[in-house]
């Protein structure tokens, strides 16, 4: 038996006894059998590749190249959405794609769906900022199956309203959109006939390299229109406050020429009288139906000194935030009336209409009767000097609630330019070209110090109130009239 089995046949590098040939006919076949189905199988897919190699390449490249042109003119995200959601559809054949941005939160993320979100009904959607699913993504960097992402990113694991959430998404595919080392979208695309193989989930890469740099050129498009905008409401704002300075400086230069004038015109009052008492002296005793006029005018013109002075001073302490009140009760009918006592004859002079509405009414308030009389006064007496004579001035009061009450003041005037709404509290400012010759403080466009209606705004704000000024515009010949309205608490808050 040694004998014949020492007697071998070689095939293919194996050995074979000859007695037992059919075996080894077998053991061919099954060796050739083998070999075929390697190399039927290396065949098959050397054919699928270069199948693959013919067919889609030239798909990729086309797709690719549409959806670059289509997002190399986006501003915003939502139309970088829109364009990879319509070249997804038409390339794939699947009906449910949404983008979703990722927004850094407080203590995590916050994704938004950008519109058209397909057929998916997707809410935005907050994660923590150590959620499994994210983390997945950015490790990943590239599109993942439903199923990779429900086993190794411990979905089951997640809390139950981020597993409901990505339940809805009803998602084969979670494409990350990663720029550096942040996600800056997630792209959800639905099941797709024939699934997905290597060459669908390599466009889906390259898509999504695209949608990084898309979305990172529309957030510079962004940053760079919002500094745009920014500048251009700098430029505006400094060119507003250029033309305030230059208003004020003009205005201080006219306050130099008033000032002097007002304060020389009494002053040269005083002198005048003086001299005239002392040449009547010299001549003889004069009698008291000769000093009696004289006396008059110098008190008059002592009593204009003293109120230019004083309001000079009032407002150095209101700039100097040391303006001191005397809180009492009182009402604002008794305040007014005390301005109106003293405005009356130059009211019927001018040949104003004075109306009064609501102001009995109003409920008592706690205020410096002197410091609140002031500055109506000042409020009044400008609305009596750009008002044209025969013209009408409406003083109402209402209580507006959260415990304060309401006086507007409102003329049928020249009206004041929508620019200088604030700078009229400012010092030294006046509506229009003032007259310079004049010292009247109640003539119509008279000049004067420029100081009232920045009193009055000092007063009011000291009592916890606020001034403002409403008005169409400035316009001498159609007169649109202007409305200052003073909003006071009826009880003082202790600090």
């Amino acid at each position: 038996m040694g004998t014949v089995e020492g007697a071998w046949l070689t095939v293919v590098g194996a050995a074979l006894p000859l007695w037992t040939w059919p075996a080894g006919v077998a053991v061919l076949l099954a060796i050739a059998f083998a070999l075929g189905s390697v190399l039927t199988r290396w065949l098959r897919d050397l054919g699928s590749q270069s199948s693959r190699t013919e067919r889609h390449p030239a798909d990729a490249t086309a797709i690719v190249r549409a959806y670059s042109r289509a997002v190399s003119e986006a501003t915003d995200v939502a139309q970088v959405a829109e364009a990879l959601i319509r070249i997804l559809k038409d390339a794939l054949g699947v009906e449910h794609v949404t983008l979703f941005l990722v927004d850094q939160a407080a203590g995590g993320y916050r994704l938004r769906p950008m519109p058209p979100a397909g057929s998916i009904s997707a809410e935005e959607h907050r994660l923590t900022a150590d959620n499994a699913f994210l983390g997945y993504l950015r490790e990943q960097r590239e599109p993942v199956r439903y199923q990779d992402v429900a086993v190794k990113a411990g979905v089951a694991h997640m809390a139950r309203e981020d597993q409901a959430w990505l339940n809805t998404l009803g998602a084969e595919v979670y494409i990350p959109v990663v720029s550096g080392d942040e996600i800056r979208a997630v792209v959800t695309v639905g099941a797709r006939p024939g699934g997905y193989g290597l060459h669908e989930l390599d466009l889906l890469s390259t898509l999504a390299y695209q949608t990084a740099a898309a979305l990172r050129h529309v957030q510079l498009y962004t940053d760079l229109k919002a500094l745009n905008a920014e500048i251009l409401a700098l430029n505006r704002e400094l060119q507003e406050t250029n033309e305030r300075l230059q208003r004020v400086d003009e205005a201080k230069t006219d306050f130099i020429t008033i000032a002097s004038h007002e304060l020389r015109t009494p002053l040269t009052q005083v002198r005048g009288y003086a001299d005239l008492l002392a040449a009547m002296s010299s001549q003889g005793q004069p009698s008291a139906n000769e000093i009696r006029p004289i006396a008059a005018s110098l008190g008059r013109a002592a009593q204009r000194l003293e109120e230019l002075v004083a309001a000079m001073l009032d407002a150095s302490q209101i700039d100097a935030q040391a303006l001191k009140l005397y809180y009492t009760e009182t009402t604002l009918e008794f305040v007014l009336w005390l301005c109106l006592e003293r405005l009356g004859p130059a009211m019927r002079e001018r040949r104003h209409i004075l109306m009064l509405r609501s102001v009995a009414n109003l409920p008592p308030i706690q205020a410096d009767v002197q410091r609140l009389t002031q500055a109506f006064y000042n409020i009044i007496v400008n609305a009596i000097k750009y008002t044209p004579d025969g013209g009408r001035i409406t003083i109402s009061g209402q209580e507006i609630g959260d415990g304060q009450v309401e006086i507007v003041v409102a003329d049928t005037g020249v009206g004041i330019d929508p620019r200088h709404l604030d700078l009229i509290f400012e010092k030294f400012y006046r509506a229009g070209r003032t007259l310079l010759h004049s010292s009247g403080t109640t003539k119509f466009m008279g000049g004067g110090p420029g100081l009232g209606l920045r009193i009055a705004r000092g007063v009011i704000e000291a009592h916890g109130g606020r001034i403002w000024a409403e008005s169409p515009g400035y316009d001498p010949i159609n007169l649109p009239g202007s409305t200052f309205h003073i909003v006071l608490p009826i009880r003082q808050v202790k600090p």
